[in-house]
Order: C-alpha cells, then structure tokens, then sequence
C-alpha cells in the first residue's frame, strides 16, 4: 500500500516519474483510482485493474525466476533445504 504525501504525489505528477518504488506504487495506485472513477467501482471494474496488474507482475515473474533458477542451482534452495530438515526431525 503507497503511503506518500500528498506534497510527495504532486512532485511526482510534475516531474512525470517515480523516482522510488515508494512513489512507483503510488503512480500505480492513482491509475488505479483513476481507471475506476471512469468505469465504475463495481466487482468488473475492480477485477479488471486486477487483471490489469497480475498480467504485468507475471511478466516480471517470467523475467526474474530465470535469475532465481540459475542462483537456486548456484546456491541450493533455502527453503527446500530447511524443510528436508524439518521432515528428517
């Protein structure tokens, strides 16, 4: 959730971008705003900026995990290796 003042938005409006990820997230919850106070609040208007968001966050996913893959390789899974633990107690 972007907490940022509304002095901090507006700088971020006149400048014409985030310049953190503080104020990225709240350049995207505005749009969000936005979006809904033209088509309605409604659960369709809300499922679609939602759809709207998942489908980049997936591009990223796809873009990242290959990262995580080859460091996961590198360096083990953290997870996987404290759960094998935890089953062997």
């Amino acid at each position: 959730m972007p907490h940022v003042t509304e002095q901090i938005e507006a700088e971020v409006k006149k400048r014409g971008y985030a310049a953190n990820s503080g104020e990225f997230a709240a350049q995207v919850a505005v749009l969000a705003v936005e979006y809904l106070s033209y088509n309605g609040w409604g659960f369709k208007q809300r499922a679609e900026v939602l759809a709207g968001l998942t489908s980049t966050l997936d591009e990223w996913r796809k873009y990242l995990s290959k990262y995580e893959d080859i460091k996961a390789e590198e360096n083990g899974n953290i997870f996987q290796r404290n759960e094998d633990k935890l089953r062997k107690k």
